[in-house]
């Protein structure tokens, strides 16, 4: 595979797994999203359509159960890989900020209610960004 700063596999990768994803719900629409993670060594060196064997096999997917005007269309579909990097880079931009207005929002509805809370890190945010936790004691009753 020729490897050059505007071809950098390790970016590619990301419209792999997207292409795959699509491969799936076209041939299996009851198969449940997120419960398996691949990680396919030396995935981004691979041309794609073995790239999508691999995973296939790995999710129990016999690669010829899937029509090959699906296959067609996510080859096609990992050309605009830019498209996908600039997307997964924009979201995982935006989570932090989303999941901080969620937990202010949960604290204020706590608020709201009388009900007195903090939010307080509970380990390193070096280790991961969800290190808050939202204690809240609720006053007696009495």
């Amino acid at each position: 595979m020729f490897v050059s700063a505007d071809n950098p596999p390790h970016l590619k990768i990301h419209s792999y797994r997207a292409a795959v994803q699509y491969m799936v719900t076209q041939t299996r629409d009851d198969f449940p999203h997120g419960v398996i993670r691949l990680v396919v060594k030396r995935g981004a060196e691979m041309p794609f359509l073995q790239y999508a064997k691999v995973c296939l096999q790995r999710l129990g997917i016999d690669p010829s159960e899937v029509p090959d005007s699906v296959m067609t269309a996510a080859q096609s579909m990992t050309a605009d890989w830019r498209r996908v990097v600039a997307f997964y880079t924009l979201r995982l931009s935006l989570a932090p900020l989303v999941e901080t207005a969620l937990l202010l929002d949960r604290m204020m509805f706590l608020y709201e209610h009388g009900i007195p809370s903090i939010l307080l890190p509970v380990f390193d945010s070096a280790l991961s960004p969800r290190n808050f936790a939202l204690l809240a004691c609720k006053p007696s009753t009495s």
